[in-house]
C-alpha cells in the first residue's frame, strides 16, 4: 500500500508527496523550488498540490502517514510565510 505523504509548504521537494500551499497562493506568480519552474508548470506536469490552510487539512484523522514541512511555521499565515 502506498503511503500518504503531505509536504506543508511544499513545491515538489519530496517525491510522492502532496504539496500543500496556502489558498491565496497565485500559481502563476513567478518561479518556485529551484527558481526555474513555476507552480503552474509543476501542476501541468502532474505534481500534486493542495491549496488550503496548513492547520486544517482535508484528510480523515489518522490517514496521513508522514507530514514533511519546508521553511514555514505551521499555523502562521502571512505573505512571507505561506502557511
Amino acid at each position: 500500500m502506498q503511503k500518504l505523504i503531505v509536504n506543508l509548504g511544499g513545491e515538489g521537494e519530496v517525491d510522492g508527496a502532496i504539496n500543500q500551499q496556502p489558498g491565496f497562493r497565485d500559481v502563476s506568480d513567478g518561479t518556485a523550488r529551484d527558481g526555474e519552474v513555476t507552480l503552474k508548470q509543476m501542476i501541468r506536469e502532474g505534481v500534486p498540490f493542495l491549496f488550503c490552510e496548513n492547520i486544517r487539512l482535508p484528510f480523515p484523522e489518522n490517514s496521513v502517514d508522514l507530514v514533511e514541512r519546508q521553511a514555514l511555521k505551521v499555523g502562521l499565515v502571512s505573505f512571507e510565510n505561506h502557511g
